[in-house]
Order: C-alpha cells, then sequence, then structure tokens
C-alpha cells in the first residue's frame, strides 16, 4: 500500500454521522471509508484538468513530426475526399472520449497560456 498523507477535513456533522455508522456497519476505519470513496471516484470521474492539458501538449509536441501545420489549399473535391479519408485513423490522441468532449479539449488547448512568441492564444 501506498504512505499515507494525514489529511484534515471539514464535513458537515450529517454527513459525519453517516460516515461513522456506515464504517462501523462495515467493520471499516472513517479513514478507509474515505479512502475507498476516492478510489471510486476516481475511477468514475476522469480527472479533467492535469490529464486532458496533458493529453493536448503531447499531441502539440508531436504536430511537427506530421509536417507543417497549415497544408496549401486544395481546389479538387475528390483529392479532399481521398486525403481525408487517407488520414482517418493514422492518429491516436489516447482520449477515451475525444469523439464527445472534443470541444473541451480544444478550449483547453488554446486555454494554456501566451504562446511562445509572446501573444495570446
Amino acid at each position: 500500500m501506498a504512505r499515507m498523507i494525514r489529511t484534515i477535513i471539514s464535513i458537515p456533522g450529517d454527513e459525519k454521522k453517516w460516515l461513522d455508522g456506515y464504517g462501523k456497519r462495515h467493520r471499516m476505519s472513517s479513514a478507509e471509508v474515505v479512502r475507498k470513496a476516492v478510489r471510486e471516484f476516481r475511477a468514475t470521474h476522469r480527472e479533467e484538468g492535469a490529464r486532458t492539458r496533458a493529453e493536448v501538449r503531447m499531441v502539440a509536441e508531436e504536430k511537427g513530426l506530421y509536417g507543417p501545420h497549415e497544408a496549401p489549399p486544395i481546389a479538387d473535391a475528390r483529392e479532399l475526399r481521398r486525403r481525408a479519408i487517407e488520414a482517418a485513423g493514422r492518429f491516436e490522441s489516447g482520449a477515451a472520449d475525444l469523439s464527445t468532449g472534443h470541444d473541451r479539449y480544444l478550449a483547453e488547448g488554446h486555454s494554456d497560456g501566451p504562446k511562445k512568441d509572446g501573444g495570446t492564444r
């Protein structure tokens, strides 16, 4: 088991009463009930902050591997379609919810602060 760090929390009286009762009924300390709740919460709620930004940064760092950011304009619709089909599935973000969370990922990718050249996003 990982090294424990003692933490003091403040909760309303009725929640403390429930916590103590639950612990007694399940033969667990209040601390173990809280640890279990945190583990379950983490398993069901994706961390929307640091991990998402890290994924966005990883993609940003690797984009240089795929050529210039701006592709030349393509006038022929058939060529544009062919290239789109060819590109499908070539890249992997590692994000399980990319199709549903793409707006959030895009917003986070553009809100990391000033650009390297001193401008803002």
